[in-house]
């Protein structure tokens, strides 16, 4: 989750990120984004505390 602060502070999300190249920068635009990228990260720490992700979708 750090790595998306950095990624992100105190840069022109359109011009200076590839994430948000070509988007309309909306409240939900950042979300999606935010959202995009930590879903791997939620999924790894699901699977490793239920041990079978599987059985929360």
């Amino acid at each position: 989750m750090q790595a998306i602060g950095e990624n992100f502070d105190h840069k022109h999300l359109n011009l200076d990120t590839e994430e948000f190249e070509g988007l309309n920068l909306t409240s939900e635009s950042v979300v999606k984004v935010v959202y995009d990228m930590l879903t791997p990260i939620f999924l790894i720490y699901i699977e490793m505390v239920c041990g079978n992700r599987k059985r929360l979708f």
